[in-house]
């Protein structure tokens, strides 16, 4: 089943949640079909997707080192 990308696409640029849209974002950066979409973003939209992803990993950098034994 392939995943309707576009629609996915929509869902993250019209969230009102954080979470959900960078889990979205996250859902289409899975596989290589999503990586591929996302490649093929104009330039506006790619730019939103990479201030969503920086601005993950600069929470996730925020985030305590827990060592897992």
């Amino acid at each position: 089943m392939t995943k309707d990308y576009q629609r996915l696409w929509k869902d993250v640029t019209n969230s009102s949640n954080e979470a959900e849209a960078v889990m979205t974002l996250g859902e289409i950066l899975t596989d290589k079909g999503g990586r591929d979409f996302v490649s093929c973003l104009g330039c506006k939209q790619a730019k939103l997707c990479i201030k969503i992803l920086d601005h993950v990993s600069r929470e996730f950098c925020l985030l305590p080192f827990r060592r897992f034994r």
